[in-house]
């Protein structure tokens, strides 16, 4: 059941300043998770989950859901550091291409969920998995992104996948930001722990705004520690 849902670094950051948001403020651009629309859902079963060979799921890819040219997949880890937890890769290509030119790698824990979000389309998939299943739940908003709560990361796709941006919430309230990479080759054994070992990551505090690497203009909405149902969200912001 669906339950409610990263020191500077000069790679990443041009330039970064606070904002001046008050952070009891509702986020301007950012749907608060209550007030998102879900609507539509998929599942993922044992068999696609245990696949020996990476396979992309294509309702993850469906009109109205995702964009065609975003290609997910996901399986369960049965041995390693990551055993039991669930691999992500998020790849996109140019145009009609079939070979993809940019991905986001990650692993995900069972019961913490995942938002891929299309900004702008203004809706996000949110995927939670638990034992041999998960559940991919649409959520459709007023505004570009949602801040989630609970849940383990959100990647966004920007500009029909030209950029996939990921972040995640700091157990002090701030939000960790990592860039995508770029597909040098694509094989059945990816990098699943990526993230961790990214060189393009950086962590803004809540309010503050920054211009990442990639171009885009960003503000951080963190919740502080200790908040009950702690979430996280990027604003983008026009230049």
């Amino acid at each position: 059941m669906l339950r409610p849902l990263l020191a500077l670094c000069a790679l990443l950051i041009v330039g970064a300043a606070p904002a001046g948001v008050d952070a009891a403020d509702a986020p301007a651009g950012v749907t608060a998770f209550k007030d998102a629309k879900a609507e539509g859902y998929f599942t993922l079963d044992a068999k696609y989950l245990g696949q020996t060979k990476p396979t992309f799921h294509p309702d993850y890819s469906t009109d109205g859901f995702g964009l065609r040219n975003v290609h997910v997949l996901v399986r369960k880890a049965d041995h390693g550091a990551f055993n039991g937890q669930y691999g992500v890769g998020i790849y996109a290509t140019d145009g009609t291409s079939d070979a993809p030119t940019r991905k986001f790698l990650l692993f995900m824990p069972a019961d913490a969920p995942l938002a891929i979000t299309y900004v702008k389309e203004k809706r996000s998939l949110l995927t939670l998995c638990h034992g041999d299943e998960c559940t991919v739940q649409r959520y459709l908003s007023e505004q570009p992104t949602i801040q989630f709560t609970d849940d383990y990361a959100t990647i966004y796709v920007v500009e029909d996948g030209k950029r996939l941006i990921g972040l995640r919430r700091t157990a002090d309230g701030a939000c960790e930001i990592a860039l995508g990479d770029a597909v040098t080759k694509f094989n059945d054994a990816p990098d699943w722990d990526w993230w961790r070992v990214a060189e393009t990551k950086a962590t803004l505090k809540d309010g503050e705004q920054a211009t990442l690497k990639s171009g885009d203009v960003v503000r951080c909405h963190a919740d502080p520690a200790g908040t009950a149902t702690a979430g996280s969200s990027l604003e983008f912001v026009s230049p």
